[in-house]
């Protein structure tokens, strides 16, 4: 072997990149001088005293300044013993077949939600990118399939005029996570982005949808467009992270050719379409809804099971009418009383147990509703697809309501309970 001579390091060679690669200043000046110094390097934390270094002084010496406005330093994966991942040592699982079993956006969003983002080293966890792909992708999926069972239109990326106060919480939420997402993307913080990410996924599952599914149901265009909006915009604040399912999801909903040629959403909306009094409110009755459901919990009652009234001890003056429904059809309960403590009083729920004979039987119906709707799920049943209910048991007078919520043409005498697809 002859070295060559020309070269004098490897590392002076590596550092030289920048330049070197564009063949600077013989060729392509002017490009190099307006794209230089980088927008941002990334290396793992071995390359602190090797690239990072070298790079730094060759850019200093020839051009006085930094080659890299910000840098990225990530830790290392270590295998599930705790050592280096070794192929000899079999420490770690194959990376081809946790892609293909959870599929590259979760794994990629377990990576950048990991403190391995930060230089720090960590352990590799195959459960971790299951959490990923089940809590957080998996929620976002299924919030658009539910959107696209009671929609097949196109939408654009325009909120509605709103006047629900869910709706207009909800339109918050997105333009108030675009801006800290858009915060924490600027200063290379995936971590803090991913978190703002997930929680927002959590709220636009757990409590916006799940309060707006009737309404969505019933073809109410100003919150299936919100709820459209609402997607199509996390997209976008997510297609660097989870790049696949993200595109998906925003050309199925725009028609556009891809969210990775999107400009990047507007932000600074949520001034003029929520308030900070409306999102303490909005805290304030989801707090109510949670110590509600503990009380139903402790009380071994399903949320199936109506209550006839729920009384609030809280240091608000009120509450509005539009908001103590939210918390009555959440909670299932009839009506609400509110009164008002002392500032420095505990917020307090308190449910009124007695169970009369119409309310068992409608939490009766609500339970048979439940049960048809998991063997219409069994069968493979559409939305659209008319059934027959035959039951040993149900409440007559809830006749029309089971048939209503379930499909059904009519309900039959049975011993066991099962349909017939019609």
């Amino acid at each position: 072997m002859v070295r060559i001579t020309e070269v004098f390091d490897c590392w002076v060679e590596s550092a030289s990149m920048p330049f070197a690669a564009k063949h600077y200043p013989f060729e392509n000046k002017e490009w190099f001088e307006a794209n230089y110094p980088a927008d941002f390097i990334a290396e793992y934390s071995g390359q602190v005293r090797a690239w990072f270094n070298v790079l730094h002084r060759v850019s200093v010496a020839l051009f006085g300044k930094p080659s890299f406005k910000n840098v990225s330093v990530t830790g290392v994966y270590l295998g599930t013993d705790g050592k280096k991942m070794s192929k000899s040592r079999g420490n770690y699982p194959d990376p081809m077949l946790v892609a293909q079993k959870y599929g590259v956006d979760a794994l990629r969003f377990y990576m950048m939600s990991s403190t391995v983002m930060k230089a720090e080293d960590v352990i590799f966890s195959e459960t971790g990118v299951e959490e990923a792909r089940n809590q957080f992708l998996n929620t976002f999926f299924n919030s658009y399939k539910f959107l696209r069972l009671y929609s097949a239109a196109k939408f654009r990326e325009e909120w509605p005029d709103v006047l629900s106060s869910l709706n207009r919480w909800m339109i918050f939420r997105t333009e108030e996570t675009l801006v800290e997402v858009e915060k924490f993307m600027e200063s290379y913080n995936t971590i803090e982005a991913c978190k703002k990410l997930r929680v927002f996924i959590s709220d636009l599952s757990t409590w916006y949808l799940r309060r707006s599914r009737e309404a969505i149901k019933s073809g109410d265009l100003e919150s299936l467009e919100v709820l459209a909006v609402s997607l199509i915009k996390f997209c976008k604040m997510a297609a660097s992270i989870t790049p696949f399912l993200t595109d998906y999801v925003y050309r199925d909903l725009t028609g556009e050719p891809s969210v990775h040629l999107s400009d990047w959403s507007s932000q600074g909306k949520e001034g003029r379409v929520g308030s900070s009094e409306l999102v303490s409110e909005m805290d304030a009755v989801r707090k109510i809804c949670e110590l509600g459901h503990a009380a139903r919990k402790g009380n071994d009652l399903k949320v199936r099971q109506p209550l006839s009234l729920i009384k609030i001890r809280s240091g608000e003056e009120r509450i509005t009418n539009e908001l103590a429904q939210l918390i009555l059809d959440e909670l299932n309960v009839k009506s609400l009383e509110w009164h008002k403590i002392k500032d420095e009083e505990e917020l307090k729920v308190e449910l009124d147990l007695t169970l009369t004979p119409e309310l068992k039987d409608e939490g009766e119906a609500r339970e048979l509703v439940r049960q048809v709707q998991d063997l219409r799920k069994e069968a493979g049943c559409s939305i659209k697809d008319q059934i027959r209910i035959l039951a040993p048991i149900w409440p007559k007078g809830w006749q029309e309501y089971i048939k209503r919520e379930t499909l059904a043409s009519d309900i039959i005498e049975n011993v066991v309970l099962k349909i017939e697809v019609l």
